[in-house]
């Protein structure tokens, strides 16, 4: 785990091997991975000199850019490859990036331009799907779960064979989350979520969502076996699920573990208030954990 020694290597690496792709993608991987987003631009804006129309290149370095909280840089980048380049499938994974750098900035209206734009201007490609199922979380974080729920429906009543495999179970575990959430459809959703889990079954969002419509119908024990696997999975940081456990642990009277649980959630959630997975956006509000955390903010 030494990152400054193994970057040291591969830029040898590279030097030797100039010509030789993998080599050069695996060391912006490694760099990207390791949020060394500052060496990725670097490295970056050398490459796309040497390659104007190279695509990977130009997204690793726009994504960088925005993660450096260069939004209009990034934007920047990636507008300059679609205007240049003639291929639609650059462009419409242009667009795509285009999408992610504006949800990430929470420019809302712009992500959902781009996302319209590709399912108007480009019906052919075999990204509308994606396209789809990334509009659906923008509208999430948008407070718009009306339209979320629209191209989620979509996506779930599809043929599953036209579809990738990764899509499908995104797109039913979003929307059996989302019900599950409001209450809704509670057998459904349920169905849907563990369909999710059936073709990803070490998804520690799709775990969580099966113990949160669980908890929703009443079956505690159970629902504390599901969110107790999804933070073991990798374990895993996302604030939304470690509330989630602790209501549960609430609901058996495990009250001490409850505690432990929120604890971590508030330390997940003060670390980066955007800290938790696009599946899961609702806001920690359950009225004994507020009343939890008020105490531990006296601490």
């Amino acid at each position: 785990k030494d990152v400054d020694l193994a970057k040291d290597f591969f830029l040898r690496c590279v030097k030797e091997r100039p010509d030789n792709s993998k080599l050069e993608g695996d060391l912006i991987n490694f760099l990207w991975q390791n949020e060394r987003y500052a060496d990725v631009v670097e490295y970056c804006r050398s490459a796309v000199q040497k390659k104007p129309n190279e695509f990977d290149m130009h997204e690793y370095l726009a994504r960088s850019l925005e993660m450096s909280g260069k939004t209009d840089e990034a934007v920047q980048t990636m507008q300059q490859l679609i205007d240049r380049v003639a291929d639609r499938d650059v462009m419409v994974n242009a667009y795509l990036v285009l999408l992610w750098i504006h949800q990430h900035s929470k420019q809302y209206d712009k992500a959902i331009a781009d996302g319209n734009r590709i399912l108007s201007e480009f019906r052919d490609s075999a990204r509308i799907p994606y396209t789809r199922y990334l509009l659906s979380n923008v509208y999430t974080l948008k407070g718009d779960s009306k339209e979320a729920e629209r191209l989620l429906q979509q996506l779930v009543d599809a043929d599953p064979d036209s579809l990738p495999p990764g899509i499908v179970a995104a797109a039913n575990n979003d929307l059996g989350y989302l019900w599950a959430d409001e209450g809704r459809n509670l057998p459904r959703a349920q169905e849907m979520i563990k369909r999710a889990i059936t073709i990803q079954p070490n998804n520690a969002a799709y775990l969580d969502s099966m113990g949160w419509v669980l908890f929703k119908v009443g079956k505690f024990a159970d629902a504390v076996t599901y969110l107790k696997k999804a933070v073991e999975v990798e374990e895993s940081a996302d604030a939304v699920i470690w509330d989630h456990l602790g209501d549960a642990y609430q609901q058996v009277d495990r009250m001490p573990e409850a505690r432990k649980a929120w604890e971590k959630s508030i330390e997940l959630y003060k670390k980066d208030p955007r800290e938790r997975s696009e599946e899961h956006t609702s806001e920690l509000q359950s009225p004994c954990n507020l009343v939890c955390r008020l105490l531990l903010e006296k601490k």
